[in-house]
């Protein structure tokens, strides 16, 4: 599934900060054909490790931002978090 379904402002802030990302893998497939990006509720995604959580992840917050609200990123490790700090700068 390409981003083209993608809103177009998230669409425009992933191209902007993931270029080599064209389209989404299958998991990712799945979790937006459900629909939970879409949703209001919190939900969890467990999906194996390297199978594009972080993408689904920063989707779902920026969808939130956008619509005014305040998100929290919460990751295991400080080296994690050191990655994401410089990631989303």
């Amino acid at each position: 599934m390409s981003l083209e379904s993608v809103d177009p402002t998230i669409r425009k802030i992933i191209n902007e900060s993931y270029p080599q990302i064209e389209e989404l893998n299958p998991a990712q497939e799945a979790v937006m054909d459900a629909g939970l990006l879409d949703e209001k509720e919190n939900y969890i995604i467990a999906i194996p490790t390297a199978s594009g959580k972080t993408l689904l992840g920063v989707m779902a917050a920026l969808r939130t931002i956008l619509n005014g609200g305040k998100v929290v990123y919460a990751v295991p490790l400080l080296s994690i978090q050191n990655e994401k700090v410089k990631e989303f700068k």
